[in-house]
């Protein structure tokens, strides 16, 4: 996992069950300077792929026009 997916996974557990939006993660991660491209999108499907691809159920759910949480454990 990339320190980047790690911050990731980090502020989706501190906010679990709460949905983190899209705008407030990238703010996180990089600041006042997001990047050009939607390297956001590269950095999640890495982490869905370590922790959801070896998992019949997976963790990390896409909230349509929101974000992203980490799904609750009885979800």
């Amino acid at each position: 996992m990339t320190s980047i997916g790690f911050r990731i996974l980090t502020l989706l557990a501190q906010a679990s069950p709460t949905p983190v939006s899209r705008t407030a993660m990238t703010y996180h991660i990089w600041g006042d300077d997001p990047p050009e491209t939607d390297a956001l999108k590269s950095h999640i499907y890495s982490l869905r792929q370590a922790l959801d691809k070896p998992f019949d159920t997976p963790m990390l759910t896409t909230i349509t026009n929101l974000g992203y949480q980490l799904a609750a454990e009885n979800e």
